[in-house]
């Protein structure tokens, strides 16, 4: 059965299937799809009847960009067939299957080179869903794919038993180019048991949006898995340089590795990056956790290769890495690192990041936690913790130092502008808060550097102009842990410029000049400060008005600062900007002194690029759909300034239509806004959706929301609008209209269409079928208020007490049609019931064209038809 017209084709079996997808019943063979089919829907399970079970890749030739496998819920055998689909290929949509089964190295579809593949709501049990490096991969709604978890290797589907699989169990889930976990999506995969194998090879990015889940069964190798880098299969690997792991908010990613058949005491690792590779968990979790098992050849789990390699836990973000009862006769140590930097690269816990690593019940072993240098900086809720074992010496082969931290002894918490632990050593040094040097002990196999009341930065600073031509500069605030400052203030640094990079570059506005009160070892002044006593946790909006003089051409900075905790954001004349959290090392005079290395870059971006994110998703809110985001190329999709934006305005423009019944709410009051990645998008979002609405209310005639600015300008410029558009049906809308305006002149023309065909007998002929479906909505909302006053006294009201405008209009010109027919004389201003003074006139000489009409006929032969004529028509 099919539905070629609008491009779609369902299919009840193998032979019908590839019929259409290749233009012949041959399940071996490649070829053509279907002239103007974009979409194959699955109307039963499917075989591939006659098909080997030997790998058999398949050319395919699509003539559209966009090309749809829909299974349904359905099954479908593959055996071992994979197709490679081209064309005029851009995105391969592969969805909604029961379970997909296939015997092919590669998989059962992939897309030409330089395509995206969409894979979303199936389950796939075979050797790989995807190896191709040519090909990006996006994974949406709830996707599992299982490399079988028998002792065989093979897959029994409905249609037949025990088929081998290629690779006899030793091969990965995907290997691609660029891999996306969308926004909300969850990914379950699997490794064979028979010989291991490491699930994601990635040469490009791995980035995993907001929200979204993904856990991983990684199992040990013994050198046959196909892929096992550094003598270990992983649960992902970034291949090559310039490889990039992106975790955003709330995202997490789940390793749960296990063993495999070859090596009971061998499980698979979490993650091997190549030289180069940049790992981001920014505001999302990874977790580790093994047991019983050693995890590879050199039991490191988290592999981390080259010297310029980026590692950043960041904003709320969670690295774990978890290992318990290794076995004492396994490897009895780690060759460099359960999480190894092997290459000294850059490796930042900082901006509420967390880390964790915790070998537990492995008391023979002797691992170091963590190799490599480690730079921490205003740590969050889950601390920095690690745990060796008790047979390692030290926790780190390389010194930790901490700044703007706590450490808790005796019940006791200090605060503690830097601390440093030296490897091996028993004792931590460090500066407090007045600025004195301190020390204590470390005992046992555990130390926990704990987090301290912090600000962060949500979002990029942004400007307004104001009416007096000066700009305000506003950025957005967060406090964690400020029950235990009692109320202290925020204290805000505003400073502003020419060039630089970051706010050391540029001159602090002096304002009202304060200084610290709650650190006596603080070396900075302040512009203003913000009073916290009534925070409950939610986001502060702060806003400076700069000096006259200041303009769009400088740049511009903040810096925040709350109990010992120091962060600064820049923003340049062209839109790039910067948060960095500041360090703090001993001064002197009692004051503590800026420290470099403790600085920490935590976010940068471009203002604009956030800015297109809000754009976005606001029109795709507004269409309900995701067109505009799905057109954005692959490195814009994944941006972190253009995902906040995008989602923090959907957000918003959501948050207004949730509460549209209460619409005057004080949206900043909930948990939507309070938990934006970018409040400004969200705003934007939310009056986005206010605007809607007073357009949408509009067009009912209706005004229900009085005191929302935006809702107030739809119903404003849409009615402005309107009424010239009615009053002028020729006149457009001016360019570079809004479109409440654009909007009320299509509706009026509409109108004004219908009351010409109206007048010329031709209602819903050739104009009507020439309109937009918008236009034809009015014009028929129009013709309804006509037939209205068509069937009701002339001075009776509408009976329909929720006309749109369209419809009133139609009602007005029907009865001014009616009382201008009966009006003594014809009319020049409008009256009751007669608001239509054109269509009053257009009634009066009407019906004195019928007067007159009748009276000729009259005098010319008082017995004709048409003078003793009772039949109207």
């Amino acid at each position: 059965m099919s539905q070629a017209a609008q491009g779609i084709a369902y299919v009840q079996n193998g032979y019908q299937y590839v019929s259409v997808l290749t233009g012949n019943t041959n399940t071996s063979t490649g070829g053509s799809v279907a002239s103007n089919i974009n979409t194959i829907r699955l109307a039963n399970d499917i075989d591939l009847t006659g098909a080997s079970n030997g790998e058999n890749n398949l050319n395919v030739s699509s003539n559209t960009a966009t090309f749809t496998i829909d299974g349904q819920n359905h099954l479908m055998d593959a055996h071992g067939n994979g197709y490679i689909i081209g064309g005029s290929l851009s995105n391969l949509y592969v969805q909604n299957f029961q379970t997909i089964y296939g015997a092919n190295y590669f998989g059962p579809f992939r897309g030409q080179n330089g395509s995206s593949v969409h894979f979303g709501n199936l389950n796939y049990v075979g050797p790989q869903l995807l190896s191709s490096y040519n090909n990006d991969a996006y994974f949406f709604g709830n996707v599992n794919v299982i490399v079988p978890n028998n002792n065989t290797a093979t897959y029994t589907s409905p249609f037949q038993s025990n088929v081998g699989i290629e690779g006899g169990g030793n091969q990965e889930n995907l290997e691609v180019k660029n891999f996306v976990l969308q926004s909300g999506a969850h990914y379950y995969g699997t490794t064979s048991p028979v010989k291991g194998g490491t699930n994601m090879v990635v040469q490009g990015n791995f980035t995993m949006q907001s929200g979204s889940k993904m856990t991983l069964v990684s199992r040990g190798g013994d050198g046959n898995a196909a892929s096992d880098p550094d003598g270990s299969t992983f649960g992902i690997w970034l291949q090559g340089s310039g490889s990039a792991l992106n975790i955003q908010k709330d995202a997490t990613l789940n390793i749960i590795p296990s063993t495999f058949n070859g090596n009971s005491k061998m499980i698979g690792g979490g993650i091997y990056a190549d030289g180069g590779a940049q790992v981001t968990v920014d505001g999302g979790t990874i977790n580790y956790e093994g047991k019983g098992g050693q995890s590879g050849q050199y039991n490191e789990p988290i592999d981390l290769k080259g010297s310029n390699t980026s590692i950043k836990v960041i904003n709320g973000g969670l690295l774990q890495v978890l290992m318990d009862g290794i076995p004492s006769n396994a490897y009895n140590t780690s060759y460099y690192g359960f999480v190894t930097n092997y290459g000294g690269g850059s490796f930042n816990i900082g901006s509420k990041g967390s880390l964790n690593i915790g070998i537990t019940n492995s008391d023979s072993n002797q691992g170091t936690p963590y190799y490599g240098p480690l730079n921490i900086n205003s740590v969050g809720e889950n601390h920095v913790i690690i745990t060796k074992p008790a047979g390692a010496s030290q926790f780190s082969q390389q010194p930790i130092t901490a700044y703007t931290v706590a450490v808790v002894q005796g019940g006791q918490k200090t605060y503690l502008y830097q601390y440093n632990l030296q490897p091996k050593a028993s004792t931590y040094s460090g500066i407090d808060l007045n600025g004195n040097a301190v020390s204590g002990p470390v005992t046992g196999n555990t130390i926990d550097i704990a987090n301290v009341p912090a600000v962060q930065f949500v979002g990029p600073l942004t400007t307004s102009k104001n009416a007096d031509g000066t700009l305000t500069v506003t950025g957005y605030a967060k406090l964690s842990n400020y029950k235990d400052l009692n109320g202290q203030p925020l204290y805000v640094g505003v400073a502003n410029g020419n060039g630089g990079s970051s706010y050391t570059d540029l001159t602090q506005i002096k304002g009202d000049n304060l200084t610290d009160g709650f650190s006596s070892a603080d070396p900075y002044t302040y512009t203003t400060k913000i009073d916290t006593s009534n925070y409950d946790g939610g986001i502060i909006p702060v806003s400076y008005e700069l000096p006259a003089g200041v303009t769009s051409a400088n740049s511009l900075g903040m810096r925040l600062r709350y109990g010992i905790n120091s962060v600064t954001s820049f923003l340049s004349a062209t839109g790039n900007y910067s948060t960095t959290v500041e360090g703090f090392k001993a001064g002197s005079n009692g004051k503590v002194a800026p420290d470099t290395n403790g600085n920490m870059v935590v976010t940068t971006g471009k203002a604009s690029t956030g800015q297109s994110g809000v754009s976005d998703g606001v029109t795709d809110a507004v269409n309900g759909n995701s067109a505009a985001k799905a057109a954005e190329p692959y490195a814009t999709q994944t941006d972190n300034d253009y995902t906040n934006g995008y989602n923090s305005a959907q957000d918003g423009y959501k948050a207004y239509s949730n509460q549209a019944a209460n619409a005057n709410t004080d949206y900043t009051k909930t948990d939507a806004y309070r938990n934006s990645s970018n409040p400004s998008a969200f705003t934007q979002g939310y009056n986005a959706a206010a605007y809607q609405s007073g357009l949408h209310d509009a067009q009912l005639n209706q005004n229900n929301v009085p005191n929302n600015a935006d809702y107030q300008r739809a119903q404003s410029e849409y009615k402005a609008a309107y009424a010239n558009a009615l009053a002028n049906p020729t006149a457009t809308a001016p360019t570079g209209s809004t479109s409440a305006t654009v909007q009320g002149y299509a509706d009026a023309q509409a109108v004004a269409k219908f009351f010409a065909d109206e007048q010329a007998a031709t209602i819903h002929g050739s104009t009507y079928n020439g309109l937009s479906a918008a236009q034809k909505t009015s014009y028929d909302n129009a013709y309804t208020g006509y037939q209205q006053a068509m069937s009701v006294k002339p001075t009776a009201d509408n009976p329909d007490t929720n006309d749109t405008l369209a419809e009133t209009a139609g009602f007005d010109y029907g009865q001014s049609l009616i009382n201008g027919g009966l009006a003594s004389a014809r009319p020049t201003a409008t009256g009751s019931h007669m608001n239509n003074l054109n269509a009053a006139q257009i009634g009066y000489d009407t019906a004195q064209a019928a007067i007159k009409t009748a009276k000729a006929n009259y005098q010319a032969d008082p017995k004709s038809a048409e003078v003793t004529a009772t039949d109207p028509s």
